[in-house]
């Protein structure tokens, strides 16, 4: 009798290559944003971290029972180093320890992928990456284009258009390896290319240099070259043409981010999130003397400082910025090695470097993790016999694993306190107390609150809660302590609103006037500080700052400035007709 040896081994190669597609898919769709009306909903309440630390532990208990040697290059190193700065620096300015959960999470992720390397391919990061991209697209497609009333940040699997956009063209080169049939590739790459340009232009000019630069390095005849390069030129210019704003904008926010740099803070940074949580204070230090009127109308309230390098030596020093600097370097000598053969990985890692140079692809889990995943699956494979090279025996591989489950057993359970108390304080808020029972309110959050008085936007609500019940001695002590946490424009109109019914006018106008320079276009800002200085009888101030209001100009109309407009007119008309 005869076996079909064949058969079966085609049969086994088949199902370990879609158990690694799905298994890749797990780890992409647990880093998703699911819509609120869902148990798993956002990031925001720790589903996300739950589910990617439980797809984790599987990976590393899985590990421990295979029996594979686990090779450490210099890349790993860095990658190691990398993680263990950021969260020693934060450590350092009392950075909150739950900022350490994504950070642990996207560490342990390289080195997990990286040990089952055999399991997973080249090929079945494309089906993944494919499969995720059309789930994306479908949502998109059925949710925005017929409700098309909603916010995308209400429903998007994405953080926002952008990191969508940011996604799509770091997964294309990626994805068109899988796909077979040269039409299938053109129809496809012509309708993501489409998305990316529609939602990004900074997305797009990444994806098209880099396959420009890719064809130069492959040196290809010159003729075509030069077309292509002249075609690339044309296209750039005539994006960025069209408006000039966004690149006014960003030069002007890396001006006010490089202006916070000082001395003590240059070496080992501010900490993990920094920028994030504190931007529009550094943004309010710097419109606090007089500023020219175009870099007012140019300032807006943001989280980032649209460069990667530019956040990595403000928040992890020249250290973090020169250990990125040899990873970067340690990545692309590995693959100018063998460019040939890479050209998918190339034209996606140069791409998310270009990216990472105008806007913020590390603040998304979603696009970091999938970065990782190219890096670590289509990297080519780092040279036997290497000095740089250390070969764990499987015992000592074993033990790492071990260490592995340990990490993410802990960092599990937190995850999985914080959701089941802030799902906890949005039943109290579902629950409708504040207005029904106002003193079963504050008993039941104030016992909540003791475990959430860490996240910022849960302090700022229950701030805003207490000062509408009228405790303004709590109210601004958890006020004061959700702007620590993260710093923006209502916070301070909140505070200075507290302080000024506890008749502390010297601090309410200093938080009212610290609102206003942190994003001085707006003008429900100026108009609080304005009113602040009637209700105080403060006729000269109130004068100088509506004339202020009166001729500063307004970048986009609405109703509201309208009517702050017409009010304060009417008030500068009656006071010189006194």
């Amino acid at each position: 009798m005869e076996i079909n040896l064949i058969s079966n081994s085609k049969h086994q190669d088949g199902l370990k290559k879609w158990a690694g597609v799905l298994c890749l898919l797990a780890v992409l769709v647990t880093t998703l944003h699911w819509p609120s009306f869902l148990l798993t909903s956002s990031k925001g309440y720790g589903a996300t971290a739950i589910s990617l630390t439980i797809v984790l532990l599987g990976i590393a208990i899985g590990s421990l029972f295979r029996k594979n040697e686990l090779q450490i290059d210099v890349l790993d190193g860095l990658v190691f180093l990398i993680a263990l700065w950021t969260m020693a620096s934060s450590y350092f300015h009392g950075r909150p320890q739950e900022s350490f959960i994504p950070i642990i999470q996207i560490c342990l992720s390289y080195f997990l992928l990286k040990s089952n390397r055999d399991l997973f391919t080249q090929q079945a990061l494309g089906y993944s990456l494919l499969l995720l991209t059309g789930g994306i697209l479908l949502q998109l497609l059925f949710i925005e284009r017929i409700f098309h009333t909603f916010q995308y940040t209400e429903y998007g699997l994405l953080e926002n258009h952008t990191t969508l956009a940011i996604f799509l063209a770091i997964a294309l080169p990626i994805i068109i390896t899988a796909i077979k049939g040269r039409p299938a590739k053109i129809v496809l790459s012509c309708m993501i290319t489409g998305i990316i340009l529609y939602y990004s232009r900074t997305a797009f000019i990444a994806l098209l240099t880099s396959a420009i630069l890719y064809l130069i390095i492959l040196r290809i005849k010159r003729k075509y070259i030069i077309l292509s390069i002249v075609a690339a030129v044309m296209v750039v210019i005539f994006l960025a043409g069209r408006n000039m704003a966004p690149i006014e904008g960003r030069l002007l926010i890396w001006k006010i981010a490089l202006h916070d740099i000082d001395l003590s803070s240059s070496i080992i940074g501010k900490g993990h999130n920094y920028i994030n949580d504190h931007y529009l204070d550094v943004q309010a230090s710097y419109f606090a003397t007089t500023r020219p009127i175009k870099e007012q109308l140019l300032a807006g309230q943001v989280h980032s400082t649209f460069n990667e390098a530019i956040r990595i030596l403000i928040e992890g020093g020249l250290i973090g910025l020169g250990l990125w600097g040899m990873l970067v370097y340690v990545v692309y000598k590995r693959l100018l090695l063998s460019y040939k053969g890479s050209a998918a990985t190339f034209i996606s890692i140069t791409a998310f470097m270009l990216i990472a140079s105008f806007s913020y692809p590390l603040a998304s889990l979603s696009v970091t993790l999938s970065m990782i995943l190219i890096i670590v699956l289509t990297l080519p494979a780092v040279v036997k016999g290497d000095p740089l090279t250390v070969t764990l025996p499987v015992g000592a591989s074993r033990y790492a694993w071990v260490c592995a489950v340990l990490i993410l057993a802990p960092v599990g359970y937190s995850s999985y306190t914080m959701y089941r108390d802030i799902q906890a304080w949005t039943a109290l808020k579902k629950n409708r107390y504040i207005i029904y029972n106002e003193g079963l309110y504050v008993e039941r959050a104030s016992a909540l609150f003791h475990e959430l008085d860490h996240h910022p936007k849960i302090v700022h609500g229950y701030a805003t809660d207490l000062y509408s019940l009228g405790l303004y001695e709590q109210a601004l002590e958890t006020a004061l302590l959700a702007k620590g946490l993260y710093a923006n424009l209502h916070i301070n109109q909140l505070i200075g609103s507290i302080y000024e019914e506890l008749d502390e006018a010297k601090n309410a106008e200093s938080y009212y006037m610290h609102a206003m320079a942190m994003v001085p276009k707006i003008y429900a800002s100026k108009y609080l500080l304005f009113n602040f200085y009637k209700e105080q009888g403060d006729r000269h101030k109130a004068v100088r700052l509506a004339s202020i209001i009166s001729n500063y100009p307004v970048k986009i109309e609405s109703e509201e400035t309208r009517q702050i407009k017409n009010e304060i007119n009417e008030y500068l008309t009656k006071f010189n007709g006194l």
